[in-house]
């Protein structure tokens, strides 16, 4: 389904009476008894018009960002969390925000990943996988080639390492990827670009790692740290939104200010050349994510509140108060409303 919204996102409002029809149909084929949302805006336009009652996620910049740009904005992601069953944030960072937001009970549930697919494995063994040296450390990174995930940072980090000569083995793609590798050139840092990948390659690769380096500048949780983390590798990240909750100094990883290059590289030095605080920091990586940054967990979270939820409805509905099914589909979003 495709709706229009304007420059900057305006007229986001209006996407409930855009797609008022397909809605209805999907209800109607579908016939839920839970609706999940994900993310708060745009997402949880549609879920106004719900006829089922629906729980809504806040992941990231919709939340911490987006939400706050404008009086209109607010107020109608207030709407849409009023109106929710229950609210859940993938991070405490992103809860503090749908609070500021006026819904108080937000249940934290972290992100997480596969521990099937993403199970530490032999470094040599993935390492000869992917044609990488034996002897040289490798740094990782996953994302978005792009300067808000901290990739041009990492390079210029990188290239003071000289020394120690990494490999730097960058997955992901974006618009600044040409850039990044002309910068490597330029810096003279061994950078292997692997476009995206799928699970099992991306696996491999963190497996051939040392150190796993995310230095964003904003996040909600990024998932790229659960895996990371999941595969039993010690990561460097940024204090940005909720990476502190799980990549903890000394004890998970190491944790450096977004932007502070020489930090960045002191960090990464240290965790390279200290093998044995590498490898401590690695197993409590991998044990914090096996007990909260599994999709297991996070699915299991979940179930909670559907079933909390569905409860709720099925004894609203014996009461005869049918919760979102009084109105009419759209009318919560009313055309006055746009911000």
């Amino acid at each position: 389904m495709r709706g229009l919204m304007g420059p900057k996102r305006f007229g986001i409002g209006t996407l409930g009476l855009q797609l008022r029809r397909a809605m209805a149909r999907e209800y109607a084929r579908f016939r839920p008894d839970v609706v999940h949302v994900h993310g708060l805006l745009p997402a949880g336009v549609l879920a106004l018009g719900s006829p089922s009652p629906f729980v809504v996620t806040g992941h990231g910049s919709e939340a911490y960002a987006l939400a706050w740009r404008r009086t209109g904005l607010q107020e109608l992601a207030g709407e849409i969390l009023d109106a929710a069953g229950r609210v859940a944030a993938v991070s405490d960072f992103v809860a503090g925000h749908l609070r500021r937001l006026g819904r108080e009970d937000v249940s934290v549930i972290y992100n997480g990943a596969d521990e099937r697919t993403f199970a530490p494995r032999d470094r040599s063994e993935s390492r000869a996988k992917l044609d990488f040296p034996a002897a040289r450390p490798v740094i990782a990174f996953t994302g978005h080639i792009v300067a808000e995930k901290g990739v041009f940072d990492l390079i210029h980090a990188a290239a003071s390492l000289g020394d120690l000569a990494p490999v730097l083995a960058l997955a992901g793609a974006g618009d600044r990827t040409n850039d990044a590798r002309r910068l490597a050139q330029a810096l003279n840092v061994d950078v292997r670009f692997f476009g995206r990948l799928e699970h099992e390659r991306l696996a491999v690769l963190l497996g051939a790692c040392d150190v796993f380096a995310l230095p964003s500048y904003a996040e909600g949780l990024p998932t790229a740290i659960c895996e990371a983390m999941m595969a039993g590798r010690a990561v460097v990240a940024t204090r940005v939104g909720g990476i502190p909750e799980i990549v903890r100094n000394d004890i998970t990883g190491s944790i450096v200010e977004p932007g502070d290059v020489d930090a960045l590289a002191r960090a990464l030095r240290a965790m390279l050349e200290d093998g044995s605080r590498r490898e401590r920091c690695a197993a409590e990586a991998h044990a914090f994510a096996l007990r909260r940054l599994s999709w297991r967990a996070n699915a299991a979270r979940y179930e909670e509140l559907y079933e909390e939820l569905y409860g709720n409805a099925i004894v609203a509905e014996s009461a005869g108060i049918v919760a979102g099914a009084a109105a009419p589909l759209v009318e919560s979003v009313p055309p006055s409303a746009t911000p």
